[in-house]
């Protein structure tokens, strides 16, 4: 026999992004995905600045942050390998990073902001602010 747990929860989203006036491409980057271990995440990453080097700094922030989070490993040692990629490029350049991670099957949720604004997380009547 063999048993395997199925997810309690789903999750709908949308993303939206505009370039910023005069640019051609915006600096952000929105990435959502699940995983096979039944998480579901969404990540936003803000590169600094506009334009195509923000651009390119957020997509490659949320495309090694999908793939190693993708592969199971764990969000703190893959954030602090990215911080050290990204400032090894030699070049000024950083991103934002927020990040929501929900465990499908027991509805935990955690979030990780590293260098964001506050985000707001609204349940039933009550307001929460998350920060850095």
């Amino acid at each position: 026999m063999k048993m395997v747990s199925t997810p309690a929860f789903r999750v709908e989203c949308a993303k939206i992004s505009e370039a910023k006036t005069g640019e051609t491409v915006c600096g952000d980057t929105v990435s959502v995905f699940e995983n096979d271990e039944n998480y579901f995440y969404c990540l936003v990453s803000d590169g600094m600045g506009s334009g195509e080097i923000a651009m390119q700094t957020s997509s490659f922030v949320a495309d090694f942050l999908r793939g190693m989070l993708f592969r199971g490993y764990s969000k703190d040692t893959v954030l602090h390998v990215l911080n050290g990629l990204v400032r090894a490029g030699g070049a000024e350049c950083s991103a934002t990073v927020d990040l929501f991670e929900l465990d499908l099957i027991n509805a935990e949720a955690q979030f990780i902001k590293s260098g964001a604004a506050a985000s707001y997380v609204k349940r039933e009547s009550s307001i929460f602010r998350i920060r850095s």
